[in-house]
């Protein structure tokens, strides 16, 4: 697999999860989700933190060491 499709993947998957978390409904967030005491909300967060890790790495950024909170 060359850059182009790792590339090309990485946006299909950020576009899946983008399309998901379009789907929750506003009053949704805070209900429970399949994993013991989280809410919806704090994997989505867990997600969404560790994509920008990922992207900030790449780009030769400082990534933050510490961990995100669900409201970040």
């Amino acid at each position: 697999m060359n850059n182009e499709d790792i590339r090309a993947r990485a946006i299909e998957a950020v576009d899946f999860f983008i399309a998901a978390v379009e789907q929750i409904p506003s009053d949704s967030w805070d209900l429970p989700s399949n994993l013991v005491g989280c809410s919806i909300r704090d994997p989505v967060g867990h997600a969404t933190s560790s994509a920008a890790k990922i992207v900030t790495s790449v780009e030769g950024g400082e990534i933050w060491q510490k961990p995100s909170e669900p409201e970040d």
